[in-house]
């Protein structure tokens, strides 16, 4: 069961009162700006691909009926969607999420995975198995700013991709 307040007062022989406790959480909760709950690579890597799922959803749809137009992840026909919930069920999703879970978790077990930003690593590892990603198109970054980390990255896929071919 989760503790109760008065469990926490009582744990410090009631040298701090209830009041005081939540006092001094409310000063913690100031003091990391309310920012408890910091995204992960796999959380931006959930993002990309349902982003990208809607993309190709959006102009599959509106290919058939008017011009092809450059979206992007600022588009707000994309964000206001409700269809970014079925991007699990995609077949791209099916394919390449479990594959960059494992590569981010790999990659997160060497020390120089720390100098680059989550979302960058999440971007890196798409673009290992999926080449022809849109990456400009879906958050705003090209190539050459990623490559340094795809260059960080590719022998981590290398060998998932060898032990994958066993």
């Amino acid at each position: 069961y989760p503790p109760r307040l008065s469990d926490f007062a009582y744990v410090t022989d009631n040298t701090c009162s209830e009041e005081d406790i939540l006092d001094m959480e409310i000063d913690l909760m100031n003091t990391l700006n309310w920012y408890i709950n910091p995204i992960t690579c796999i959380s931006w890597l959930l993002i990309y691909l349902q982003v990208d799922y809607e993309m190709n959803y959006v102009l599959n749809k509106s290919h058939s009926s008017r011009k092809k137009q450059r979206l992007s992840f600022s588009n707000s026909e994309i964000l206001r969607s409700s269809k970014l919930t079925n991007a699990h069920r995609s077949k791209d999703f099916l394919q390449i999420f479990p594959l960059a879970v494992r590569l981010l978790d790999l990659c997160s077990l060497d020390i120089e995975c720390s100098q680059y930003s989550k979302h960058v690593l999440a971007a890196s590892s798409i673009l290992l198995y999926k080449s022809h990603w849109p990456i400009q198109a879906i958050i705003g970054l090209n190539n050459n700013e990623i490559s340094k980390c795809q260059q960080w990255m590719k022998p981590f896929y290398e060998v998932l991709s060898g032990s994958l071919s066993y």
